[in-house]
């Protein structure tokens, strides 16, 4: 029972992570997708749930939050790739987890 809690609240918060960080706006807001992809919410749970159940991602993800609000706050900011990005920081080497949300980024 615990473990299926701890499931659900990690997938939960995968998502909001997610959702926030695939917006082009500058100005992230609730509901961004509504209208362009009102579907957003469930194809993001779908593929990081894909990845949980692989259990190949989830101390990736916690690992990858913690250091994304470590920073700036949470942002999301460690998701940009790139060269001058938190992601290619020297002190994020070795973090996982960037596939599960590069997936359902995709999907959106």
């Amino acid at each position: 029972m615990a473990h299926k809690k701890m499931r659900s609240s990690l997938v939960a918060l995968v998502l909001v992570v997610a959702l926030v960080m695939s917006g082009v706006d500058a100005t992230v807001r609730y509901g961004f997708y509504d209208h362009s992809c009102p579907n957003a919410k469930q194809i993001v749970f779908k593929e990081i749930q894909k990845a949980y159940e692989k259990n190949t991602v989830a101390l990736g993800i916690l690992r990858l939050i913690f250091h994304d609000c470590f920073v700036r706050g949470c942002d999301a900011s460690i998701l940009l790739a790139g060269n001058d990005t938190e992601r290619a920081a020297v002190q994020n080497v070795g973090i996982h987890g960037f596939e599960a949300f590069d997936a359902a980024k995709a999907a959106v």
